[in-house]
């Protein structure tokens, strides 16, 4: 799945049993404006360890990758009123800018969601995303299938919990992504966020997170290196039952070894998303 298309996704939840626990799920309120803003920054970076003769010991070269990708995007989401279990919607996407940095070198990246306004409802019943209609005067019948296929699906990837969350429980979430790894191209891993709800206070709930990968395939030649670390934080309101506020960073170390040199890659990421509601 298309990295940017997972990240334009809103997260919202439902509130239940009082201010004791919570379940996720990602059905909106009707007659309401979401406000949505994701900011997302990757940095990948490369290093080459040789061996020197019989020492064992390493020597370091410069960097042959390091790349920068930037992407940011702002939508408003309006729903209508509800009618036999559907929250009909309009998604407009105010704008959806991409940037590569390759090696001191920028370009931009197309994006099909820039200026797209999507038509469709929220399934109560199915607890699913439906899609009517894309709108884009840029974009190809082929090119607008493909959105709505890809943010359709996106949706039940990023389901939560299915039962209520107590404070002090926790509930893991796996995601998939594709990373550039130094001397082995983009490689598929495991993305896994360890939830777990510290408190509710004043309508907020407070969550916090731990990220950890491994390769989707299996590889002896690729190894995710113990260094590897991520957190994060998540504020969402439980009467709006929105998230408010999330913040995600990792550092993911990537080893690859060639005969009796190894690569490794680092690559650091950070995304941010708020919600205003109204």
């Amino acid at each position: 799945m298309n990295k940017l298309f997972i990240l334009v996704l809103l997260c919202l939840v439902h509130s239940v049993k009082g201010q004791d626990s919570l379940q996720l799920k990602f059905v909106p309120l009707p007659n309401k404006i979401y406000k949505s803003r994701i900011d997302f920054r990757t940095k990948a970076q490369g290093k080459l360890e040789r061996t020197k003769g019989n020492t064992g010991k390493f020597e370091l070269s410069p960097s042959n990758l390091n790349i920068e990708t930037v992407n940011t995007t702002e939508s408003i989401m309006t729903t209508q009123n509800e009618n036999n279990n559907r929250i009909p919607y309009t998604w407009k996407f105010i704008h959806s800018n991409s940037f590569q940095k390759l090696n001191g070198k920028t370009s931009e990246i197309y994006t099909p969601l820039d200026g797209s306004i999507i038509y469709g409802y929220f399934d109560k019943t199915a607890a699913a995303r439906k899609i009517d209609s894309v709108m884009n005067d840029d974009l190809e019948f082929v090119e607008k299938l493909s959105l709505k296929n890809q943010l359709e699906q996106s949706h039940g990837e990023n389901t939560y919990s299915d039962v209520p969350i107590a404070v002090g429980a926790s509930f893991e979430k796996e995601s998939f992504i594709s990373i550039p790894v130094l001397g082995a191209e983009n490689q598929e891993f495991i993305m896994t966020k360890r939830y777990t709800l510290k408190k509710i206070e004043r309508g907020i709930a407070y969550l916090e997170n731990n990220i950890s990968f491994h390769l989707k395939s299996p590889n002896k030649d690729i190894q995710v290196l113990s260094n590897t670390n991520g957190s994060g934080i998540m504020q969402f309101d439980t009467k709006n039952q929105c998230v408010l506020n999330e913040i995600s960073e990792y550092n993911l170390f990537v080893s690859v070894g060639e005969g009796e040199n190894t690569l490794i890659s680092q690559i650091w990421s950070k995304d941010s998303r708020t919600t205003k509601v109204q």
